[in-house]
């Protein structure tokens, strides 16, 4: 045994030696067959454990700072490089020398906590294949922005392109998303200044709906940010109606009465037309448009504008831009009387197939009207109308009460006139006889009211005060009825000029 282990003491620094160069020669002979060499790759960074952020609530507002490539130097085997630069080991490349940046140093509370995004550095490192080893990373490390991601929601604005034909009108146009929620880091939202939608209406000549039309973000500045956040809704249907134009007249009508004495001389207005729009079913039955006027109590002329709109029926609008008020004038002036003097040539007579006569000796009918002064000045005889209507009178005398056809705005003052007439058997001659084989019917005679019979059906009628014969004009005052025998004594004030 002591023999043994003397074989290893014995010249122990000879055969240490001897170890020493027979590794040396092994490492040569490795070496010279798959040496050792350096050499530098680009490689994409890749991001870990990134789903912190948004498990957080965090968005990364620069995430092309993550998508940039990194060059590391490598030391490895002459065998293991070759392979990496072939066209298969390419494609390893990833896999065996992969740079990252680790999320979970991020302090998670300061980014949420802070009024806007935070920068934050990553230090970069590397994950190598077994047997490498790296000597350099360019770049080290990088910066990353991160916010907290928000929820806001903004009205989608529709912009026109193109008119639509004359005599045409486009009504608001209809989305079927009028908004829409936008996602996105706090810097960002805050960019927004408007979400829009283009919507075309050159040739539409009716009802339509446009679809699919996308919706556009546009920060402060006028730039395109739509691909910086996400959308609820992309896009949007649109829904473009057109109505036709029609002009339409306006009728203006009063209401109540002017105050005691004074009357309504005129009443104009303007415009007497306005432009409306509408369905063309509406249209077709809108014949003009009703304005109403309250002159109760009024004694004196004015102007007054009324909003047309708000005596329009339902469904019926103002073409845009339209004038909607209505200048009404209404001309009010005192009320004056006037007395008419009418020939009794020009009394008209109803029914005249058998003979009557007149039972007065007077030669004209007083008439007293009341009206406005600018009318009364340009009123004749000739603007009144009086009528006897003769019709089924049966043979007799009869107080006839005269019908008074006056202008617009002139009033009787008075009671109707009426007239004493004897209804007489037609003179033989002009009796027309029946031709032969004709019997002629007998007269029909009218039902003849009881005025006062006394139950024995003697008719004899009992004559009022009203029915004077020979002098028809009687005031409300209870005046005095004249002598039958004599003429009216006329004042002054009461003499007119006949025509």
């Amino acid at each position: 045994m002591k023999r043994f282990f003397s074989f290893f003491y014995t010249d122990l620094h000879w055969k240490l030696l001897s170890l020493g160069l027979a590794f040396l020669l092994w490492l040569l002979a490795i070496n010279m067959n798959d040496p050792t060499q350096n050499e530098s790759f680009n490689v994409m960074l890749r991001p870990i454990n990134l789903e912190i952020l948004s498990n957080a609530g965090l968005e990364l507002v620069n995430p092309d700072a993550l998508d940039i490539p990194v060059r590391v130097g490598i030391r490895a085997p002459r065998r293991e490089l070759e392979y990496l630069n072939s066209t298969e080991g390419i494609r390893a490349q990833a896999e065996r020398i992969t740079p990252v940046v680790d999320f979970r140093v991020v302090n998670i509370d300061d980014v949420l906590n802070s009024e806007g995004s935070v920068t934050v550095r990553l230090d970069i490192s590397v994950n190598l294949y077994e047997g490498y080893e790296h000597f350099s990373i360019n770049p080290s490390f990088i910066y990353v922005e991160m916010d907290a991601i928000v929820h806001q929601t903004f009205p989608v604005i529709f912009d026109i392109v193109g008119e639509v034909d004359s005599g045409l009108e486009l009504q608001p146009i209809r989305l079927a998303n009028s908004n829409v929620t936008v996602t996105g880091s706090r810097t960002d939202i805050a960019r927004i200044d408007s979400v829009r939608v283009y919507v075309d209406v050159w040739g539409v000549l009716s009802d339509e709906e446009q679809e699919n039309l996308q919706l556009v973000v546009y920060d402060h500045n006028g730039y395109i940010i739509t691909d910086l956040v996400h959308l609820s809704v992309s896009e949007t249907t649109a829904t473009v109606s057109v109505w036709p134009v029609e002009s339409v007249e306006i009728i203006v009508e009063s209401t109540g009465y002017v105050a005691s004495g004074f009357a309504v001389e005129d009443i104009d207005f303007a415009p007497k037309t306005v432009e409306v729009i509408s369905t063309p079913a509406r249209l077709q039955n809108l014949d003009y448009i009703l304005i109403e006027v309250d002159l109760s109590g009024r004694s004196y002329s004015f102007v007054d504008n009324v909003d047309v709109r708000e005596w329009l029926t339902d469904g019926i609008f103002l073409r845009s831009g339209e004038n909607h008020n209505i200048a009404v004038t209404v001309d009010i002036e005192p009320v004056e009387r006037r007395t008419f003097n009418i020939p009794m040539d020009n009394v008209r007579s109803r029914g005249i197939s058998v003979a009557y006569d007149v039972l007065s000796e007077m030669a004209s009918i007083r008439i007293d009207v009341y009206g406005p002064r600018a009318l009364l000045a340009e009123l004749t005889n000739a603007d009144i109308g009086l009528e006897i209507d003769l019709r089924n009178l049966p043979i007799g005398i009869h107080f006839v009460t005269l019908s008074v056809d006056l202008p617009e705005d002139i009033t009787l003052a008075q009671s109707a006139p009426a007239l004493q007439v004897q209804i007489r058997e037609p003179a033989a001659e002009d009796i027309e006889e029946p031709t032969s084989g004709e019997v002629p019917e007998p007269p029909t005679l009218p039902n003849i009211p009881d005025y006062n019979t006394n139950n024995t059906g003697d008719y004899e009628p009992e004559l009022e005060p009203d029915d004077y014969p020979y002098y028809p004009y009687y005031e409300d005052d209870n005046s005095e009825v004249p002598d039958s025998n004599t003429e009216p004594t006329l004042t002054p004030d009461d003499e007119e000029i006949d025509d």
